[in-house]
């Protein structure tokens, strides 16, 4: 019984490093650019400001999953990067040290789209202007976006939104289109779009790219 138990013990000490050598790597990396991004979020619902009532809370990403979702997506000096509920700014952050068009932040919650533009001027490290607006996802006009990045930031209602819009303006402007979901809650309402179709995704689904 004892023998049997070290491998998953071995598993918990090494998810255990694995997370913690994240942490310090993000830090790090935050150091670098000059941004300082603080902890998850979790919003009040009575105190949502969201259209359809469907905001979820901030959490920052990695930058080891970010490098592996950017390489994914074939970034191109044409490309206008979209992130839709960006927080306090890490996306976007790193977005910004690739060469592309414009890195645009949307984030409907005040006080974390002012940490973001802040992190924004602050920003040690960037080669791509930085565009932060304080707006609701559901209304946000998607005419120029060539990559849309998601983590999780709202509801199955605003999705809907999202995707109606970049439909309509794919329609008045042909282009190319990627998107990258992580913790794709509502991957469904991708998949069953014909005009999208999975490029890419991590090995345990945790980030899906179309």
């Amino acid at each position: 019984m004892i023998f049997s138990s070290i491998p998953t013990t071995m598993k918990k000490i090494f998810d255990w490093l694995r997370d913690r050598l994240a942490v310090i790597k993000s830090a790090y990396y935050d150091l670098k650019f000059g941004i300082n991004v603080g902890s998850r979020c979790l919003p009040d619902p009575e105190q949502d400001p969201s259209f359809h009532k469907d905001m979820r809370g901030y959490q920052s990403l990695n930058y080891g999953t970010l490098k592996r979702m950017m390489r994914s997506l074939e970034l191109g000096p044409e490309d206008v990067f979209v992130d839709l509920g960006c927080g306090k700014g890490r996306v976007v952050s790193y977005a910004a040290t690739y060469r592309l068009k414009k890195v645009v932040g949307v984030e409907l919650e005040r006080e974390h789209y002012l940490i973001a533009a802040r992190n924004s001027s602050k920003h040690r490290a960037k080669r791509t202007p930085i565009e932060l607006c304080h707006a609701d996802a559901a209304t946000f006009d998607l005419g120029e976006a060539t990559i849309l990045f998601l983590f999780n930031p709202f509801g199955e209602k605003t999705l809907e939104n999202v995707l109606k819009s970049l439909e309509a303006s794919l329609r008045e402007k042909p282009r190319r289109l990627r998107i990258a979901y992580h913790t794709p809650r509502h991957q469904e309402l991708l998949d069953r779009r014909e005009w999208l179709v999975r490029h890419d995704q991590s090995r345990d689904g945790s980030w899906i790219i179309w």
